[in-house]
């Protein structure tokens, strides 16, 4: 068999030509500009050959699949990953949209109007109230970011598994990254939080008690296993697959806190701290609380207000404390002090007793 790797005039991709075993010459695009693609494709086609394949329906297979097809693979793919079943749920949304497309139709435009149709037009929910439909305000930034980003990671998988060309990856990855706006915090007051934990639900009120004196996540409070609690020696023990940092975590309990996990039934047939109500369900753990929490803000009369602000209070509360950042950084298990700096302004008495060091350090220019 003839062979080889070329590039054509005005081409910025690399070749391969090679004959099959009916003796007809093929020449066909890598559709990368790196030459290990090129030669990984030739060898590909060459194995298949000797293999006793007919290479026009080898090459064929490539314009047949469709998001649908890859989307199947990709979530078979992703279940030993952190964070599965958010992914998952990604893709079956982005499956909603694209199921039938054919992977090699995918362009940067497309994309872009996908992208523009999440930021600017309300979500349909399918319920009515007096006579009309209720829709949510669009998708935030954040959201919008993860969604692109799985598209973009399908794509590359995509590649890897020979379901797509190179130039469809590219095209896919042209489409920009959107500017988050991270800086969000949103914390109670002392009163605020009396009232809300008065408006609680019996099964909710522990859970919100933790995340306001320990800084833990949702889905950490929501997986926590007896067996992670140490009520003895007041302590929580996260090991490394169970925190977002993917390095083992100890937290500290007050008062408040332990009190509040002791006052959770324990039985010894469910491992879970916090199990799941649902009588389909009752062998796992709680999976959300989002209209339980609402409720209970909304009768606490409090707004704009989500779970994962009750991380934004605990960190709050203790910077105004005047805790040091340091300390608050251990504390809410961030990986660097970028994160916690977002609280920098609410120690103002913090900075200013710093740069007093300077008093007894200058005096000498007075």
């Amino acid at each position: 068999m003839t062979t080889g790797i070329f590039k054509r005039p005005k081409s910025k991709f690399w070749w391969i030509r090679y004959t099959d075993q009916h003796g007809k010459v093929h020449k066909e695009s890598s559709q990368s500009e790196k030459f290990s693609v090129a030669q990984k494709r030739l060898n590909d086609r060459r194995k298949a050959i000797d293999d006793g394949k007919e290479i026009e329906a080898e090459r064929a297979k490539i314009r047949r699949y469709t998001f649908g097809q890859l989307a199947e693979k990709y979530v078979a793919h992703c279940k030993v990953q952190k964070g599965y079943e958010k992914k998952a749920s990604v893709v079956r949304q982005l499956n909603d949209r694209y199921a039938a497309t054919p992977l090699k139709n995918f362009s940067t435009v497309m994309l872009e109007l996908h992208q523009t149709e999440m930021l600017t037009a309300p979500r349909p929910t399918g319920k009515f109230k007096d006579g009309k439909e209720i829709f949510l305000k669009p998708y935030a930034f954040a959201t919008v970011n993860r969604h692109f980003g799985t598209i973009k990671h399908m794509f590359t998988k995509a590649v890897d598994w020979d379901m797509v060309g190179e130039d469809t990856k590219k095209r896919v990855y042209r489409v920009k990254q959107l500017k988050e706006e991270n800086e969000r915090v949103r914390f109670l007051t002392r009163e605020e939080i009396s009232t809300l934990l008065s408006r609680c639900s019996d099964h909710l009120r522990p859970m919100v008690i933790l995340a306001l004196n320990t800084g833990m996540r949702k889905g950490e409070i929501f997986k926590l296993k007896w067996s992670q609690v140490d009520l003895k020696n007041r302590i929580i023990s996260l090991d490394a697959k169970a925190v977002k940092e993917k390095r083992r975590r100890n937290i500290g309990l007050n008062d408040a806190a332990a009190a509040a996990l002791a006052s959770v039934p324990h039985r010894i047939d469910i491992p879970w701290v916090f199990a799941s109500t649902d009588k389909k369900k009752k062998d796992t753990h709680v999976v959300d609380v989002k209209k339980s929490f609402a409720a209970a803000c909304k009768k606490a009369g409090i707004v704009d207000f989500h779970f994962h602000d009750l991380r934004h209070t605990f960190a709050s509360h203790l910077v105004m404390g005047n805790v040091n950042l340091t300390t608050v950084k251990d504390l809410m298990g961030h990986a660097d002090l970028k994160m916690t700096l977002r609280y920098a302004h609410l120690a103002p008495k913090h900075l200013s007793d710093a740069v007093n060091v300077l008093d007894n350090a200058f005096a000498v220019l007075a």
